[in-house]
C-alpha cells in the first residue's frame, strides 16, 4: 500500500510539472529547444515529490509552498527568456492557482462525501487521491484560461511593482491556507463549510485577476510612455544629425562647383607636359565625382536624407533609384519626415547588404488628393523573418536599436493616422514597404 502511495505521488508530481510547463511556456519564450529542457524541468516534479514526503512527516504547508516557489523560480529562469522579476510575478500567480485548485477540489469532495473535516478526507487514501486529481483538473482549466488571456509576456516590472503583485497573491494564499489548516487541525470553534471554502477560493481568484488586469493596464500605459520617450530622443538625434549635415551640404555644393570649374580651367590651359597634367586633373575630378548627385524634392531635409543615404548605398554597391513628386512631403513635420525616410531606407539597405549579386533600392513617393504614398522596394538574399503578430524580426545584433527604428517609423505614420504595410515576393526576392499617410489628418500624439 505504501508503494502505491509513492507511485501516486510521483504521478501527481509529473502531472503538476506538465501543467507548470504549459503555463510558463504559454506566457514566456523558451531559451532553447531540445531534451535539455526536459532535464531542467525534472527538477520541479522531483522537488514536489520530496516536499510532499516531508509534508507527511510534519513539514508546515507554508514552508512547503515557499520551497516550491523558490525552486519554481529557479527552473523558470533556466528555461525561459524573460526577466527574473517577471518570473517572480508569474510564479506567484502559479502558486495562487495551485492553492485555489486544492481548496476548490477539497470543497467539492467535501460536499460529495458529506464531511467538513479536512483531516478525515485527506487521511483517506482514495478520497485524498480523488481530491488531488480533481485539483490538477481545476489547475489545467485555470491555466488554460490564463494562457489564452495573457498571451506571451512582454511587460516590464519594477521592484516595487513586483512586491505589490506578490503581496496580493501571498494574501490570497495565506487566507486559503489558514482556512484549510483551521479545518484540518480543528483549532477553531468556527465550522468551515464546504460551500464557503469553494466560494472563498473563487472570490480570491477573481479579485486577483481583476487586480492583475487593472495593475497591468497601468504598467502597459507606463511602458508605452517610456517607449515614446525613447523614440522621441532617437528621432531628435537623427534630426539634429541631418540638420547639421544640411548646413554642411550647402558649403559642399559651392565648393564642388568652384573646384570643378577650377580643374576644368587648368585642363584647358595647360599645354606643357599635357599627359601628366591630364592624368592629375582626371584624378582630382574623380575625387569630387558624386557630389553633383543632388536631389530636388521641394523639401530640403528630404533632399539631404536621400543624398546621404544614396551615397552610403553607393559605398555598399547598392543601386538606388529615387522618384519623388515635387513638394509632396512638405505637409509632414520635420521630425516625422526624418523618422519615416531614414528608417525605411535603413531597413532596405540592411537587407541589400546580405545580397551576393545585384543590390538595389527603389523609392517612389507620390501625393494625390487623398494621401501621401511612400513605397520602398529592395531585393533580398535572406527572406525576412516575420513574427506571429506580423511584425518584422530583426537580424541585427543590436535588437534594441533596431526596435526603436521600427517603432519610430510606425509612430510617425500613426501620428497622421497612416498605415505601415509590407509584402514579400518570394519568387522575385523583393521586399516592398508601403507607407500611406492621409493628407487630412489629426495629430493624435
Amino acid at each position: 500500500m505504501i508503494f502505491i502511495q509513492y507511485i501516486a505521488r510521483a504521478v501527481v508530481a509529473f502531472v503538476e510539472a506538465i501543467i507548470y510547463w504549459i503555463f510558463f511556456n504559454g506566457v514566456f519564450e523558451r531559451k532553447r529547444r531540445g531534451w535539455n529542457n526536459l532535464l531542467i524541468l525534472s527538477i520541479f516534479p522531483t522537488s514536489i515529490f520530496i516536499t510532499g514526503y516531508f509534508a507527511t512527516l510534519g513539514l508546515p504547508v507554508t514552508i512547503k509552498l515557499f520551497i516550491l516557489f523558490t525552486i519554481g523560480c529557479i527552473v523558470a529562469n533556466l528555461l525561459f527568456q524573460t526577466s527574473l522579476r517577471n518570473i517572480i510575478v508569474y510564479q506567484g500567480l502559479w502558486t495562487l492557482c495551485s492553492v485555489i485548485g486544492d481548496s476548490v477540489s477539497l470543497g467539492i469532495l467535501s460536499l460529495r462525501h458529506g464531511s467538513i473535516n479536512v483531516a478525515e478526507l485527506l487521511n483517506n487514501f482514495t478520497i485524498g487521491l480523488q481530491i488531488t486529481f480533481l485539483s490538477k483538473t481545476v489547475d489545467i482549466l485555470i491555466v488554460s484560461i490564463l494562457v489564452r488571456k495573457l498571451g506571451k509576456e512582454t511587460k516590464r516590472y519594477s521592484l516595487s511593482e513586483v512586491l505589490i503583485m506578490l503581496l496580493q497573491g501571498i494574501s490570497g494564499v495565506a487566507c486559503l491556507t489558514m482556512v484549510i489548516e483551521f479545518s484540518y487541525y480543528n483549532i477553531s470553534t468556527y465550522q468551515v463549510t464546504s460551500l464557503y471554502l469553494i466560494v472563498l477560493s473563487l472570490l480570491i481568484f477573481s479579485s486577483y485577476i481583476v487586480f492583475y488586469q487593472v495593475f497591468n493596464s497601468y504598467i502597459k500605459k507606463r511602458n508605452i510612455e517610456q517607449e515614446a520617450t525613447k523614440v522621441q530622443f532617437y528621432n531628435q538625434g537623427q534630426f539634429e544629425y541631418y540638420a547639421a549635415l544640411e548646413k554642411e551640404n550647402v558649403n559642399v555644393r559651392k565648393m564642388y562647383h568652384d573646384i570643378k570649374n577650377h580643374l576644368l580651367a587648368i585642363q584647358g590651359l595647360n599645354h606643357e607636359n599635357a599627359e601628366a597634367s591630364q592624368t592629375y586633373v582626371e584624378e582630382c575630378l574623380a575625387t569630387v565625382e558624386g557630389y553633383d548627385e543632388f536631389f530636388d524634392t521641394g523639401n530640403e531635409l528630404a533632399d539631404i536624407i536621400f543624398y546621404e543615404k544614396c551615397n552610403t548605398a553607393k559605398l555598399n554597391h547598392i543601386k538606388t533609384k529615387v522618384l519623388v513628386q515635387k513638394n509632396s512631403l512638405n505637409e509632414l513635420e520635420m521630425l516625422d519626415l526624418c523618422a519615416i525616410l531614414t528608417n525605411s531606407f535603413d531597413n532596405a539597405m540592411e537587407a541589400c547588404k546580405k545580397c551576393q549579386g545585384e543590390r538595389y533600392i527603389k523609392v517612389n513617393i507620390i501625393r494625390n488628393e487623398a494621401a501621401i504614398i511612400i513605397t520602398v522596394k529592395n531585393n533580398f538574399e535572406i527572406e525576412p523573418a516575420i513574427s506571429k503578430k506580423g511584425d518584422l524580426i530583426t537580424s541585427k545584433k543590436n535588437k534594441a536599436e533596431h526596435g526603436l527604428g521600427m517603432q519610430s517609423l510606425k509612430m510617425a505614420a500613426a501620428k497622421y493616422n497612416g498605415n505601415v504595410e509590407f509584402s514579400v515576393d518570394k519568387e522575385k526576392k523583393e521586399f516592398l514597404l508601403i507607407i500611406m499617410l492621409p493628407i487630412a489628418y489629426q495629430n493624435t500624439l
